[in-house]
């Protein structure tokens, strides 16, 4: 801008020095008319370059604040404003445009983010139906009795709180506090009772008696080729099916060697009615349990 200003002013002053340089001729009307013209010529510039700094000096200042993106553009503005002061006005408007650009850029991302967090209630929905459908599918809680035409017909099963104990529908005793306790289906299929326990069967095959049913007991775990978890699902309303994984079983040929018993493809599932000293037992096994068995169902009572 500097060069600008000089060489306007250097014309000014060419001029008036014309007119000075001529001490012999009066000066004429023509010639102060243009000397004055000069002087305003000269005094417009030196105008023209004030309001010209002054302008370039605020808009500089504008950019500033608007962070180094801005003042780079105010650089490039200041380096045309040496050509033209339309080049000038049109890279403050380039600023200005830039700037908008940049606001608006601003506000697309904060509505974005503001969608991001509406979007949280509806997980929240989902969640919360997920549980409500597993609540109600919830398996009931109920006790279990005989049921059919046998000798312990509607008597309901009761067991002692000790693991190994056997489960009775009619204790001898009330020796050890045997009771009706509440089972339910785990996951697994597992029957439990409200205590924790689980009833699983004893196999108790010998050598006169190879295919002798399973005992129905209380336990906490299995042990293989003696005791496994009893399986159960509901059957209707008030009927159960339980079954133990099969067993066969071969003599040892000698009165004080038990027989040899291995895992056997499929499962028990038939329900009879064992005697025992201390009351009628619970026996679940194959299609060729002993006539001596006296068969049952398994009934169950909602609570």
């Amino acid at each position: 801008m500097r060069p600008v200003i000089h060489l306007r002013l250097a014309f000014g002053l060419l001029a008036i020095g014309s007119a000075a340089a001529s001490p012999c001729k009066p000066l004429s009307a023509a010639t102060t008319s243009a000397a004055i013209s000069a002087t305003i010529i000269s005094t417009a510039v030196t105008s023209d370059a004030s309001a010209e700094t002054s302008l370039l000096t605020s808009f500089a200042s504008t950019t500033e604040d608007e962070g180094a993106t801005s003042s780079t553009i105010v650089e490039s503005s200041t380096e045309t404003f040496v050509f033209s002061a339309e080049t000038s006005a049109s890279s403050a408007e380039t600023s200005d445009s830039s700037i908008i650009v940049e606001t608006s850029a601003a506000t697309t991302t904060t509505e974005a983010t503001a969608e991001t967090t509406t979007a949280e209630p509806t997980t929240t929905d989902a969640t919360t139906t997920v549980a409500e459908t597993t609540s109600s599918a919830a398996i009931p809680s109920f006790t279990i009795f005989a049921s059919g035409s046998n000798v312990v017909a509607g008597r309901s099963l009761q067991t002692y709180n000790r693991d190994g104990t056997v489960a009775v529908f009619d204790p001898a005793t009330d020796d050890d506090n045997p009771s009706v306790r509440q089972y339910s289906i785990d996951s697994q299929g597992r029957i439990v009772n409200d205590l924790g326990w689980f009833l699983c069967g004893y196999y108790g095959a010998t050598n006169d008696e190879l295919n002798k049913p399973a005992t129905v007991a209380v336990c906490h775990s299995e042990t293989p080729l003696q005791t496994a978890f009893l399986t159960c699902e509901l059957d209707g309303p008030f009927a159960i099916e339980c079954s133990v994984p099969a067993m066969s079983c071969v003599s040892s040929g000698s009165a004080s060697i038990p027989p040899t018993c291995i895992p056997a493809t499929g499962y028990w599932r038939l329900n009879s009615v064992g005697v025992r000293p201390f009351g009628h037992t619970w026996q679940i096994g194959g299609s060729d349990t002993p006539d001596k068995y006296e068969r049952m169902t398994m009934s169950i009572r909602e609570v």
